[in-house]
């Protein structure tokens, strides 16, 4: 019985040492810019950033496919997400620019206020 792991014996060579660090990174300055940037599209523009990380690191760790092609299941995921990935930047735009249209600012209340404090 096969598991579709057996091909994967030279798996820092086929280039998960260069994806893995990348997309851990990706990962965490999304993070980073979610925690600290008090304005509205910049906190959205580190979500996309955090959410490309994730695609890179389900890239770099998918399981090698019948006879060492890529798997297609793990394209497809990757496919998918990027799609709903825009479908979420898009809303949150919009969401964003209602918000200024009804408040006149570009930050949230509470980020105001945790920039007031310090």
């Amino acid at each position: 019985m096969s598991t579709g792991w057996e091909g994967v014996s030279g798996l820092w060579s086929a280039g998960v040492s260069v994806w893995l660090p990348t997309g851990s990174a990706l990962v965490l300055f999304g993070l980073l810019g979610m925690l600290l940037a008090p304005s509205i599209l910049r906190k959205l523009l580190a979500f996309n950033v955090m959410g490309s990380g994730i695609f890179v690191l389900l890239l770099a760790l998918r399981p090698p496919g019948p006879s060492g092609v890529a798997d297609p299941v793990a394209q497809a995921l990757i496919l998918t997400g990027i799609v709903i990935a825009i479908a979420a930047t898009a809303l949150g735009v919009r969401l964003a620019r209602r918000y200024f249209e009804l408040t006149g600012q570009t930050e949230l209340p509470e980020d105001r206020d945790a920039a007031r404090d310090d």
